[in-house]
């Protein structure tokens, strides 16, 4: 197989977190992509496996790749057997990271959508982290593979050795020119991979946006509390501005005003002005607001692209004078 010890390396199982790759050699070619790695010859595939994979997984592997070589009509047999191995290498590949991809996308609408209800939800109860972590294996992996692609494409040497049937038969290796049948077939599985990996970028931006909504909905729950802090801090000050009054006439001196029969609600009203005078200044200094709910938020997430806008402005008048988010169609009206 003429393969130097340095390339087993990408096939060896005592190195479980090896990047993806294809290594050219003259005679072979070492492929490790998802679970599967192996050796490819002109005339057989050597698959390694040390027993560390799900037994399922590993038939299901096995038997996928025997069915895709093997049983191909024979009148559409025109890429050779190296071709067809690699070709089912990277159905499998693509195949897993779709799937898992698939599978959590329902589960990340599920919980973005329970945080759309209840921003204020027990974050302990969530698992949306969990699912971001299982997104980022699949976009690490997929961008993995795809590097590996476009690195083959981009070398017309590595791909016109990749005819191991031609120097087999002929002895002589392809030109640097002709090899537009792996061509074809890498650019047919880089789309493949580029689409799942625009799922996946669609998903992270909706956890994203999400994410900013709670933080932004969380801001205002506490700018609220803060307020109403503040808004007591205001009111005590002012009433102890009165108690001052009232402690003024509490003093045991004489003043001339305790045979007088309105100076007690003389000295209330009096109170009650000052405490209200100084709780009006303080007000105006501070820049305090009664607080309302004129302002609501609009949170929409569609399949073109989540984004979300906030207050009356970021909406689209209706025909009864209110607002609605804006959708897809209404931002190919705005552009």
């Amino acid at each position: 197989m003429k393969i130097q010890a340095r390339d087993l390396r990408n096939i060896d199982l005592a190195y479980p977190h090896q990047m993806a790759s294809i290594l050219v050699r003259e005679k072979a070619l070492v492929v490790h992509m998802a679970t599967i790695r192996a050796v490819i010859l002109w005339d057989k595939i050597l698959i390694f496996d040390g027993g560390h994979q799900d037994e399922n997984l590993r038939e299901v592997t096995v038997f996928m790749l025997r069915e895709f070589i093997s049983n191909t009509p024979d009148k559409e047999q025109t890429l050779p057997f190296e071709f067809r191995a690699l070709e089912g290498i990277l159905i499998h590949t693509c195949d897993l990271l779709d799937r898992q991809v698939s599978s959590l996308q329902p589960l990340i609408d599920t919980e973005i959508r329970s945080l759309q209800t209840n921003p204020e939800h027990q974050l302990e109860n969530l698992d949306l982290y969990h699912y971001k972590k299982q997104l980022t294996r699949c976009e690490v992996a997929a961008q993995e593979v795809r590097e590996v692609l476009e690195d083959i494409l981009q070398n017309d040497e590595d791909m016109a050795a990749m005819y191991l049937s031609t120097k087999a038969f002929t002895g002589y290796p392809r030109r640097k020119n002709q090899h537009e049948e792996i061509e074809i077939l890498l650019e047919n599985y880089l789309r493949q991979i580029e689409q799942v990996q625009g799922l996946i970028k669609e998903l992270r931006e909706s956890i994203v946006v999400t994410e900013d909504y709670v933080n932004l909905q969380l801001d205002s729950v506490r700018n609220r509390m803060m307020r109403y802090n503040l808004v007591l801090t205001v009111g005590t000050l002012s009433t102890a501005i009165g108690g001052i009054i009232t402690g003024a006439f509490g003093m045991n001196l004489h003043t001339g005003l305790e045979s007088n029969p309105h100076a007690f609600f003389f000295a209330s009203g009096l109170v009650v002005v000052c405490a209200s005078a100084v709780f009006i200044m303080l007000r105006q200094v501070f820049g305090i607001r009664y607080l309302t709910n004129r302002h609501h938020r609009v949170f929409n997430t569609t399949r073109r692209g989540p984004y979300y806008s906030i207050g009356e402005k970021c909406g689209i008048p209706n025909t009864n004078g209110t607002t609605e988010p804006p959708t897809a169609n209404s931002r190919s009206r705005e552009t």
